[in-house]
């Protein structure tokens, strides 16, 4: 089962653009191992949209997930820089700590 989640990307983003996110600790179905993913999207106008395709994509892996956290990507590849701000009223406050260069 832990190989399953290997084949769960760790991170999936658009790039070039302010959009929604969420952070999801993925897991297996007897909750001996996971890891935290982040997905964000463009496309996605709420954040429940994004974890219904990462819940799809998770439960053909025969994995578990759960939301524990979200808020909005600035994502800026030419200055490379990422920022990661607000909150998400359908998943818990994602705790932001500021990061100096």
């Amino acid at each position: 089962m832990a190989e399953q989640l290997s084949l769960c990307r760790d991170v999936d983003i658009d790039h070039d653009a302010v959009y929604k996110y969420i952070l999801v600790q993925v897991r297996t179905r007897d909750k001996a191992h996971n890891k935290t993913v982040v997905r964000g999207y463009q496309w996605a106008p709420f954040h429940d949209k994004i974890m219904e395709k990462l819940s799809s994509e998770v439960k053909e892996l025969a994995l578990e997930c759960e939301c524990i956290g979200g808020g909005k990507i600035k994502h800026c590849s030419t200055e490379r820089t990422i920022q990661v701000y607000g909150k998400s009223m359908v998943c818990s406050v994602t705790p932001h700590y500021p990061v100096n260069p």
